[in-house]
């Protein structure tokens, strides 16, 4: 990610950890994964809610290994957790990275990217 990449990033998404998530090791606990896994990631945006029993997660990382935007979902009701639901999508390049943050409305102050 270039530097002018990661301003543009840093605009839609000024605050990396959100909610229950407040580190990597918390994204990792919670899915269940070894924290290893998230080495070569650089985390964009984390987000966990639990609210009434259940719970919903979403995660943006770019991968300095392979220059790639990926997501990670996932939710649960009270039985159980985000365990076993790490599965990295990609999203692709930077420019599809922003038109796909800009779709879901995470970007409302600029749709023209």
């Amino acid at each position: 990610m270039t530097e002018d990449q990661r301003i543009k990033v840093l605009e839609i998404f000024p605050n990396i950890y959100n909610e229950l998530f407040s580190c990597k090791q918390d994204i990792a606990n919670q899915f269940s994964i070894d924290v290893e896994v998230l080495n070569d990631k650089q985390i964009i945006y984390a987000f966990y809610e639990y609210e009434d029993y259940s719970g919903s997660a979403t995660v943006f990382f770019y991968n300095n290994l392979n220059d790639t935007y990926y997501e990670v979902r996932g939710g649960h009701c009270s039985c159980y957790g985000l365990e076993g639901q790490w599965d990295e999508e990609e999203i692709g390049s930077f420019d599809l990275f922003m038109q796909y943050v800009t779709r879901q409305g995470y970007n409302k102050k600029n749709s023209s990217w």
